[in-house]
Formats: structure tokens, C-alpha cells, sequence
């Protein structure tokens, strides 16, 4: 986009003259201004500092003798470079990568090669100070031990390093010890939204050997630590790591749950031109683990990746689910736009799931699936009522704190908001969000044989769903496990611009254990029957209750009901009228209720909210 790529102010270069026909070439002074440096990315990705046309150098033959005598091949004494700018260019314009804006190079008293230098990396300002070993080292083997000191924004860097010559029968190594005082600080200055705060803390030793390198991290932040072992030979990566007290790490992210004892990650990896090749990667919590192996293909390439998850307790996992033993695995398949599940097979506690779900976005979004179970128990993953955790948890007698007479109460907890002023209809004004169901294409497909759910077991219930371009179909039945038949049809056209809504429900000798409480036979059960028919249209709450016709027919067999709950379900009317028919119905825990028909009728029904 520019004419240019490089363009330089001032370049000045003074040698020793004797050392042109000698080695190493002595560079007694070198200076470089005004530096700008385009960088630039085609839409092929190709960069604007990639020359065609470019040979590459033939290897020549080497004298073994010329090896053993041969140094460093030039030498820099004193060194200035100012004013050097790289920028990127970009559709929106071009952005400053680095800045340099003084560096200077030149001996100490002790032979050393003083660094020093100030500028910007990104938006960080970047200061550096140290020194790159002495010149006779440098002369006489190409090595350098170089100690730096570097500031980059809140960061704080030291930097040891030995650079082994083309002689030296050792190796380059590295060591790095990285501070802030808080990371808040860095990530404000990166602009990015990241609720993180506290120290940081990374001290990492790099060895480098025969193809590859070895290096060893550790580290902190905040309360989470980490450490690690990584190995590089070639294409080959491998990385064996530990992580602690991830639940700290959650509680600054907002995410609840995270484990507070180690964690081990492990990664296997080979890349090639076409792909990665995963061997593993896996992270392990107590006995829980979760791992992935397989190929991960390049943007126009699909990837292909086998998820195994297995464990005592989910709550290795995370401590908020529940504590349930899982296994299971599936085949994971990610192609643009598209990710598939196909087959998957999961089992946690008494429940299982099996099949394949597919997920894909872009205009529009599609998902598909066909999934079924053999058993599904709900009951398993109901969460304990707060109020009954805390009453278990409190010592037996013990009564919540009283002040006394004239005294503040201890306080225990922050006192309730303001209520918001009561709605004015039962049935909000807001316009329904009908634009997913608009842009999103649905087809499923759930086959359960048997569901446990509090106070009903459901025997061979299917269901399938459709969704079209906002027509969204669904139909569902099953059968009582002590008898009964439910059928639900629902129909949804959300096309235009308000909701056209069709229900029929029909249940037939449902018994199921919502009000009985304890039974003694199945027969104590009183058997439902309802019939619903429902249609409406609106482009609200309200205005869909406003516009609804239909009728519903709800008949109760014999049976036995809770008294508190015939209460506290029916008001004043039933509570009333049991207390009439059964003038014990206060002290007695149970009543005997046969309720032969309820009919409702309704025409363009409306409900209103009035305040009192």
C-alpha cells in the first residue's frame, strides 16, 4: 500500500582499517537514524518482506581446519541507533508494532559491552539495561554471558544468558525471571477486559540441546501457581505441567467451582506441514481425567479429536456438580463453521446418553441430533434446597443470634435491596425475542426409556423437535411407570412479525406423587387427567395471553393429598372447603379427595395485575 517498505535517515560506519584483511572486523563506530519499517500482510497472507525470485545459498565445503580457528566475524565497539519506527499496516489503517528510540552499545572499564535503551513494544514502554559480556570472549570464541535488566510497562524482567560461540563445546542457555506487582496493571495497559488482579510471577531456565530445547517454568499468579517441564526435539513438543489452587483463579474470573487442589496437564505433540498431530492433552484432577488425542487440520482442513472423560466424582471436576461418578467419550469433529458430535456415549451416576449432536453457525444456525437413553435420573443432579443445607449444617438447639434490649443485632448479612414497584400486568409488555428462532434451523430427535424425576418415574418418552425458518414443531409422549399416557403437540410460527401459538395436551390416568406425600400402595395416588387445548397470538407476553382461546378439562381421581399442601395449592376456596368436609383436616396430615371434573372455558382471556 506504500511505495515504500524501508526507508533510513542517517547511517554512519567507521572500521579499523588493519582488521579488513584480519578477522574479526572491528566496527570502532556505528551509528543509525530515522529507521521506518513498513510491515504488511496481503489478503493471501503473504508479507510484503517476502522477495520472490530469491536463490538460496549452496552449502559450501568446509574446511575442518578454517572451524577450529574461526571466531566471531565482526566486531561492534560502539554502537547508536535512534528514531526507529515498525509499522503495520492494516485495513483500518496502520498501527506502530515497536518503537526504538535511543540504544547505545560501547565497552566499560572491564571489556564489557554496555546495553542501554528506551522505547515502546505495542503499547507497553520498554526500557533495557545490561551488558553482553566482554570483547576479548566474543573475539576469541563467539560466546557472550549477557545480563540484562528490562521494563516493559508494569513488567519486570532479568534476563541471564549464556550464547555459546561456533567453538564452544557447551550450549546456549537462558534464564528469565518476570515480576509484577499486579497484573491488573499489565492487562489494563494491553487494553484488554480481563478481571485479574494480584502478583505475577514466571521464573523459566531454557537449555538448548541437539534439535530441540529444554525448559523449565514456574511461577504464581496470585494465589495460583503453576510449574512445568516443556521438551523440544524437531516437530516434537511435549509439556508436563501442575497447576494449584485453580479455585482463586475462579473466584477473580467469576467462575465457581474450579478445583482447589493440583491439577496436571500433559500435552504430546507432533506438527507437520499439513497438521497437529495430538498424541494427548489431557488435564487430571484427583482421580478425574479428561483427555483428547487426534489431528487438528489447518484453516481449510477438517480436525478429528477422540474426548475420553472419566472419574470417581464430578466434583474432581468442579466442586459445584454433583458428586457423581462419569465415563465417556466421543468422537469431536470440527470443519468451518461446523462442529459434530458423532457417536458420543456419556454415563453419569445412574444416567446415560448416547448418539450424535452437529452444531453449525454462520447466517444461519443449524443443529441436529439424535440422541437417546436408557435411564435418565433427574433426582441425582437436584441441587439440595439452600435453607435445608444450612438448617443440616447447624449445630442441633442452636437459635440464630439475638441482640438484646436496646442493641444492634450481629450483623450476618447485607441487607435486602429495594423491591422494584410491582408490574402492572401479570404479563409483561416486553416484545418477544423472535429473532433466534428466525435465524436458527432445528432437528431433534430424544428417545428416553425410562425417566426418574421427584415424584414420578416416565416409561419410553420421545420426543422430536423441529425448527424452520421460525416454524417450530414439537410433539412428545410417555407413558406413567404406574400407568397413564401424556401426548403434548406444539406448534409455533414465528415467521412474521408476532407469535402464532397452537397447544394440545392430553393426559390420560397420570399418577403421579406431587401432593400425596408419603404412600403406603401406589393406589393412594389419585390419577389426573387433563385436556388442554390453547391458541394465541401476540407479539408479547400480554398481548399472547390477551389473544388466547381454549378450554381445559381437569379431573382428579381418589387419592390421598398432604392437608398443607391442598392449602397452600388451592387458597382459601378448597382450604375452606376441606376444612368443611373434614373438620379434623388441621391436625390431620392427610384428607381423602376424589375430584370428578374442573372446566374452563375461556374467549380472548386477560389477566391485569391491580395494585392494591
Amino acid at each position: 500500500s506504500e511505495p515504500s517498505m524501508l526507508e533510513v535517515g542517517r547511517v554512519k560506519v567507521r572500521v579499523a582499517t588493519l582488521s579488513i584483511a584480519s578477522r574479526p572486523l572491528k566496527v570502532e563506530d556505528f551509528e543509525l537514524e530515522d529507521v521506518a519499517l513498513l510491515v504488511e500482510t496481503s489478503p493471501e497472507g503473504v508479507s510484503n518482506w517476502t522477495l520472490e525470485g530469491t536463490a538460496q545459498p549452496e552449502e559450501a565445503d568446509t574446511d575442518p581446519a578454517a572451524e577450529e580457528t574461526r571466531g566471531l566475524g565482526v566486531l561492534v565497539a560502539n554502537a547508536v541507533i535512534r528514531n526507529v519506527v515498525v509499522t503495520q499496516a492494516g485495513p483500518e489503517g496502520e498501527t506502530e508494532l515497536a518503537r526504538l528510540d535511543e540504544l547505545t552499545l560501547n565497552p566499560a572499564d572491564d571489556d564489557r559491552l554496555q546495553l542501554a535503551g528506551n522505547g515502546a513494544l505495542m503499547a507497553f514502554p520498554l526500557s533495557l539495561q545490561g551488558h553482553l559480556g566482554t570483547r576479548q570472549q566474543i573475539i576469541d570464541s563467539g560466546s557472550a554471558d549477557l545480563a540484562l535488566t528490562v521494563g516493559l510497562g508494569a513488567l519486570a524482567m532479568d534476563v541471564d544468558a549464556h550464547l555459546a560461540g561456533a567453538e564452544a563445546a557447551d550450549s546456549d542457555q537462558l534464564e528469565l525471571k518476570l515480576q509484577a506487582e499486579d497484573v491488573a496493571a499489565v492487562i489494563e495497559t494491553a487494553g484488554l477486559e480481563v478481571p485479574l488482579t494480584g502478583p505475577l510471577s514466571l521464573t523459566a531456565r531454557v537449555d538448548v540441546v541437539e534439535a530441540g530445547l529444554n525448559a523449565d517454568l514456574q511461577g504464581a499468579l496470585g494465589e495460583t501457581g503453576y510449574s512445568a517441564r516443556i521438551e523440544q526435539r524437531g516437530p516434537e513438543l511435549k509439556v508436563d505441567g501442575v497447576l494449584n489452587n485453580l479455585e482463586a483463579l475462579g473466584d477473580m474470573l467469576g467462575v465457581a467451582g474450579l478445583p482447589a487442589s493440583e491439577v496436571g496437564v500433559k500435552t504430546a505433540m507432533t506438527t507437520t506441514e499439513a497438521a497437529l498431530e495430538l498424541q494427548e492433552v489431557s488435564l487430571t484432577s484427583g482421580d478425574a481425567k479428561v483427555s483428547a488425542s487426534g489431528r487438528l487440520g489447518t484453516a481449510d482442513d477438517a480436525s478429528t479429536l477422540q474426548v475420553l472423560a472419566a472419574g470417581s466424582s464430578l466434583t474432581d471436576l468442579m466442586s459445584t456438580l454433583p458428586e457423581l461418578p462419569f465415563d465417556g467419550k466421543a468422537e469431536l469433529r470440527l470443519a468451518g463453521q461446523e462442529v459434530k458430535l458423532d457417536p458420543m456415549q456419556f454415563e453419569v451416576g445412574g444416567s446415560d446418553l448416547a448418539g450424535k449432536l452437529v452444531v453449525s453457525t454462520g447466517e444461519r444456525t443449524t443443529v441436529s441430533g439424535d440422541l437417546k437413553s436408557s435411564r435418565m435420573d433427574l433426582t441425582e443432579f437436584a441441587a439440595e434446597e439452600p435453607a435445608a443445607a444450612e438448617q443440616a449444617a447447624a449445630p442441633a438447639g442452636e437459635a440464630a443470634p439475638v441482640a438484646a434490649e436496646g442493641t444492634a443485632a450481629p450483623a450476618t448479612a447485607e441487607a435486602p435491596a429495594a423491591e422494584a414497584p410491582p408490574a402492572r400486568y401479570v404479563f409483561g409488555e416486553e416484545p418477544l425475542e423472535l429473532e433466534p428462532l428466525r435465524t436458527t434451523d432445528a432437528d431433534l430427535k430424544i428417545a428416553i426409556e425410562k425417566v426418574v424425576a421427584p415424584g414420578a418415574v416416565l416409561k419410553d418418552l420421545e420426543a422430536d423437535l423441529t425448527l424452520k425458518e421460525g416454524v417450530l414443531d414439537l410433539s412428545s409422549d410417555f407413558e406413567g411407570e404406574r400407568g397413564g399416557v401424556f401426548k403434548l403437540a406444539v406448534g409455533l410460527d414465528a415467521s412474521a412479525d408476532q407469535a402464532d401459538l397452537k397447544a394440545d395436551l392430553k393426559v390420560r390416568d397420570m399418577r403421579v406423587n406431587v401432593v400425596s406425600g408419603e404412600v403406603k400402595t401406589e393406589e393412594d395416588i389419585p390419577p389426573a387427567a387433563i385436556t388442554l387445548e390453547l391458541a394465541a397470538s401476540g407479539a408479547s407476553p400480554r398481548e399472547l395471553a390477551a389473544g388466547s382461546d381454549g378450554r381445559l378439562l381437569f379431573t382428579l381421581g381418589a387419592g390421598q393429598m398432604e392437608n398443607g399442601v391442598l392449602g397452600a395449592v388451592s387458597g382459601d376456596v378448597f382450604a375452606q372447603l376441606a376444612s368443611s368436609l373434614n373438620p379434623l383436616a388441621e391436625q390431620e396430615q392427610y384428607s381423602r379427595l376424589e375430584l370428578r371434573s374442573w372446566y374452563c372455558p375461556w374467549k380472548m382471556a386477560r389477566a391485569l395485575w391491580i395494585p392494591s
